[in-house]
C-alpha cells in the first residue's frame, strides 16, 4: 500500500507540473483524456494493479488547468493557476481530504535542493499522430542521486505551451504539450498517452479549492505516504 501511495503521489505531481499552461490563441479551453499503462510490474505490484490509476483527465481554461486521476484508493486532483503562480494538490483517499498548496518560489526551492543534474533534451527525428495531433519526439535525460534517468515523449506545438514557471526537471525545455511520455517512478515504468482532445466549455468552479479539504504542508504529505 505504501508503494502504491508513493506512485500515485508522483504521478499526480508530475501531471500537474506538466500541464500548467500559458495563454495561447489556438485553443482556450477544453478537456484532454489520457490513459496510464504500467509496464514490467513486479509480482508484488501486479497483485495490486487494480489499485493503481488508469486514467488522467485534464481540464484547461485560460491561465488555469486541472487534472483528475482516480484510482482504487480514491481521487487525486491538481489545480494550477499560471497567473497567480500557484499549484494545489488535492487528495481524497481513505476517508481523508487533503490539500497541499505550493507557490512558484517553493517549487523552485525544492528543485534547487534536489540532486537533479546534467539535464539534456535531445530532439528525435520521428513524428507520431496522437489524438488527432501531429507530435514530435524528444528524449530528456538527467541524473538523480548519481543515477541517469530518461523520459521519452511526443509533444505537439499545436496545443498551449508549457508554463515557463514549470519546475519539473527539463520539462520547461519541451516547447509544446506532451501527449505521450514514459518515465520510471520508484522502479516502476509508466506510459501516459492522450486518447482524446475535446474543445468543450469548462466551468470556472473546477479551478476552485473545495472548503472540505484540510490544508497541509508537503512535508506532512510525505509522512502520510510513508505510513
Amino acid at each position: 500500500m505504501k508503494k502504491i501511495v508513493q506512485i500515485a503521489l508522483l504521478l499526480t505531481v508530475v501531471s500537474g507540473l506538466l500541464f500548467s499552461f500559458t495563454t495561447q490563441q489556438k485553443i482556450q479551453e477544453g478537456l484532454i483524456e489520457f490513459d496510464i499503462t504500467f509496464l514490467d510490474l513486479s509480482p508484488e505490484m501486479k497483485q495490486a494493479e487494480a489499485m493503481l490509476p488508469k486514467k488522467i483527465n485534464m481540464y484547461f481554461k485560460g491561465e488555469n488547468s486541472r487534472t483528475e486521476m482516480p484510482s482504487g484508493m480514491g481521487n487525486t486532483i491538481t489545480i494550477s493557476n499560471n497567473k497567480k503562480k500557484e499549484f494545489y494538490l488535492l487528495m481524497d483517499m481513505m476517508g481523508q481530504k487533503t490539500a497541499i498548496k505550493q507557490t512558484e518560489a517553493e517549487m523552485k526551492s525544492q528543485q534547487e535542493k534536489s540532486n537533479v543534474k546534467d539535464i539534456k533534451v535531445e530532439e528525435i527525428n520521428e513524428t507520431k499522430v496522437i489524438a488527432g495531433y501531429k507530435c514530435k519526439k524528444a528524449k530528456l535525460t538527467y541524473t538523480l542521486d548519481g543515477k541517469t534517468e530518461t523520459v521519452e515523449c511526443f509533444y505537439t506545438p499545436e496545443l498551449p505551451l508549457l508554463s515557463q514557471s514549470n519546475t519539473a526537471p527539463g520539462f520547461d525545455k519541451i516547447k509544446g504539450l506532451m501527449l505521450e511520455y514514459s518515465m520510471n517512478m520508484g522502479g516502476i515504468k509508466a506510459k501516459i498517452s492522450a486518447t482524446k482532445v475535446s474543445t468543450q466549455k469548462v466551468d470556472d468552479k473546477l479551478f476552485e479549492i473545495p472548503s472540505d479539504y484540510t490544508l497541509r504542508t508537503m512535508e506532512e504529505l510525505g509522512n502520510m505516504g510513508q505510513e
